[in-house]
Parts: structure tokens; sequence; C-alpha cells
């Protein structure tokens, strides 16, 4: 646990290792590998941004003052300089890393979620009332992949693309062969799905949303307590998911498809929950699904 106060920095409750302060320990760790070899890599300082637990790196953070000052005097969003700051040594840290490994070396940067400060947090969606997946929804779908490995084939071929299709392709570059473990046609699937039930742990006994995406449209579903509200986008006209057409008579069919794909596919999740539902909030859906 983290130990809040409402001072500018948060003295910790737990142990951390400030990643950036073991440069010399990665590079020699690796030179002295002689033989093929994977390193699973986890950068927790930027989740911890606001740990002083480590007065090294703190020096380190207050050494970027002036470049942190001059570089975002016109952001749009809030200045924070603890965060941004630990962003920028990240930065150089992963810089040294690049320039520590050879061309035979392939590097994966990703996380398990996007910034939570989206700006799709910004959009009104009255549906969902002032709920916590307003804020939330563009963290599951915005979630970062760099490498030195190109991806173009991926955005040529226009495939949906979530976390498992990228642990798939890491394997499939890495001539890994995961077919004993695991179904690789499932990669190129129609619809891919993200699921939350609020900060922290999931659990089926608070509200669940999910987003389910293709590559023209996108649908947002919310349980609320013993209601169901949707939205519906065209990703391709409307990117920004500002126009919602979940009541729209065109896109009835697409919607429908979309509802009963998370159904067929999260049915185990799904099925204690729908039998308490008492309201749908979408004509096509509550036209095919009594309750």
């Amino acid at each position: 646990m983290i130990t809040k106060s409402m001072l500018p920095i948060n003295i910790l409750g737990h142990s951390t290792i400030n990643i950036i302060d073991k440069l010399d320990k990665f590079k020699n760790k690796t030179r002295e590998l002689d033989k093929p070899f994977f390193i699973y890599h986890h950068i927790m300082d930027l989740h911890d941004y606001e740990n002083f637990n480590s007065f090294n790196f703190f020096i380190k953070k207050i050494s970027k003052f002036s470049k942190f000052y001059k570089n975002t005097k016109n952001l749009k969003r809030k200045r924070k300089f603890l965060y941004d700051s630990t962003l920028m040594l990240i930065d150089e840290y992963i810089g040294k890393v690049i320039e520590s490994i050879d061309k035979d070396t392939c590097l994966f940067i990703t996380s398990d979620h996007g910034h939570r400060k989206s700006l799709k947090k910004q959009i009104p969606r009255f549906y969902f009332h002032n709920d916590k997946f307003n804020e939330m929804h563009g963290e599951d779908i915005e979630v970062p992949i760099i490498s030195n490995i190109n991806f173009e084939n991926i955005e040529k071929n226009k495939k949906l693309f979530d976390t498992i299709s990228f642990s798939k392709t890491i394997m499939d570059i890495l001539d890994i062969n995961i077919s004993g473990y695991i179904q690789k046609n499932n990669q190129e699937r129609q619809l891919i799905i993200s699921e939350h039930s609020g900060r922290g742990s999931f659990d089926l006994r608070k509200n669940l949303y999910f987003t389910v995406s293709g590559l023209k449209s996108r649908m947002l579903l919310s349980i609320l307590n013993d209601e169901i509200f949707f939205k519906f986008y065209n990703i391709i006209n409307d990117p920004d998911e500002i126009n919602d057409i979940s009541q729209d008579e065109n896109y009835k069919n697409e919607i429908k498809f979309f509802f009963d794909f998370l159904l067929r596919t999260r049915k185990d999740i799904l099925f204690s929950k729908l039998k308490l539902i008492k309201k749908i909030h979408n004509p096509f859906i509550k036209e095919t699904y009594e309750l």
C-alpha cells in the first residue's frame, strides 16, 4: 500500500525500486549473456511518481525542473512536475537501453493500460451519469505499443490488435512455438473486448463496463445496478466518439451483432448479472431480449 498524504510527495508504505537507478546492472547483465535471452523489464517508476524512496532519484527529478518549466508552459492539461520529470527520466533511461542493445535484439514497450487523463475522459456520456466509466474508457483502449520491430503489416491488413494479439506477435517474431498452449487463430477475431468494474480488483458484485471494438464501430455497454446502458459510435467518421448512434435504426443489426458477441464471449461473467436486470436502455436490444 502507498501512504497517501496532502503533501506533494507521498511517503511509501512499501518498498519499491527505481529502475532508472539500475541501468548499469541491466547493461552488465546483457553483456554477460552469450546466448539468446529474454528479459521482462517491469518499470514502475511512473506509477509511483509521487513516492520519495530514493534521494538520488529525487535529485534527478529536481535537475529536470528548468526543462520541465520551459516545455510545459503551453500544455492543455494541468502541469504536474513530479509526473513529468519522472517521465523525462524514464524516456532518457529507455534511450540508454536502446543504445545498449544490438541490431539482433527485439525491444517491445507496452503497458497494462493507457493514460489515466485520456482525452476521452472529457467526452460527456449522459447515459452513464457521473460515473467512473467515463474516466477509464480511454485507459482501456489507448494502450501504447513501441518497438524497434515494424508493426506496419498489422495496420495495412487492418487487423484488430489487443494485448493477447500483442503477446502472440512477440512469440511469432521470436520464433517460439505456442501451438500446444494457445489457439493462434484467435488473433484474427472480428471484435475485441475490454472490461473493468471500476478501479481496483475486478469484482462481479460491482458495476460492470465493457467496450466492444470493431474496425469501423465501437459499442460501450455499462451495467449499473439493475440497468444496462449503451453507446455506439462509427469510429471511422467519428473517431473522437462524440455522436452516439445507439438509437439509430440504420445501425440496428450491427448493434445487435456487437451485443450478441459480448454475450457469447462473456457469458460466464454476464449470466448472473443479466438475471437481475430490470431495464435495457436500447430499443433494438430491448425488443430482442425479454427480461
